[in-house]
């Protein structure tokens, strides 16, 4: 494991990652869960914010970093990228605006669906949907300025970062839009072949937090139910 260990993380992905506005730190439950995991092991990630999945994955491709946070593991992925498990499991859902038409589900949405570039829910929809006209965005705020914006009919993102984004930039503009659809489990990638004693060290953490509590007091601290 290097001495400077570097992650990079989604700068707008609450309540996962984030970077707080007044101090610049990251902060959010996969930030304090990934330093919780391997203060054992004496080490101190250094976070590295990106705008959004499709900078960290070609940011840890690249080498520029050694792993990034929040990757849901996939066969696609597989080709690249090895991955610690699963420390959350949150579904993809879809927001809309609360003023808008009804919605039809994904089986007969025709407008286009906004997602942030290489995330899970874009991954994912064009799987299941391969004709469901998609909009890749770069972050969150154009997920919902798109919608806003009538460019999209709705934005797909994990239940979870979906209502946390309307609760801080939207509550009387959006909602969700149906139930939630497909699990997302969310852990830490790294460069496939490599780093395997950092995934060894978030595991080991991982166990020992679910088994001493810790894990659901950092659940509680960013009001997130129990995985």
């Amino acid at each position: 494991m290097p001495e400077l260990l570097r992650i990079a993380i989604d700068r707008e992905n609450p309540p996962f990652t984030a970077v707080d506005e007044l101090s610049g730190e990251p902060e959010g439950f996969s930030v304090a869960l990934c330093r919780a995991c391997l203060a054992d092991a004496g080490v101190e990630p250094d976070f590295v914010a990106a705008d959004g999945p499709m900078t960290q994955s070609i940011w840890l491709a690249a080498g520029r970093v050694d792993a990034v946070l929040d990757m849901t593991a996939s066969q696609r992925r597989a080709q690249w990228f090895d991955f610690s498990n699963a420390y959350y499991v949150d579904e993809l859902a879809a927001f809309a605006l609360l003023d808008g038409p009804l919605w039809p589900g994904l089986e007969r949405v025709s407008a286009p669906l906004a997602v942030k570039s290489n995330s899970y829910a874009e991954e994912w929809l064009r799987r299941h949907y391969p004709r469901l006209p998609l909009l890749p965005v770069d972050d969150a705020e154009r997920l919902l300025a798109v919608v806003a914006g009538g460019r999209a009919a709705a934005f797909v993102t994990s239940a979870a970062t979906g209502r946390e984004l309307i609760a801080r930039q939207g509550p009387d503009r959006f909602r969700a839009a149906g139930p939630p659809f497909a699990p997302a489990g969310l852990t830490l990638a790294v460069a496939r072949g490599e780093q395997t004693a950092l995934l060894r060290s978030i595991n080991r953490g991982l166990a020992e937090l679910r088994a001493d509590g810790r894990y659901d007091a950092l659940l509680r601290a960013s009001a997130l139910a129990h995985a």
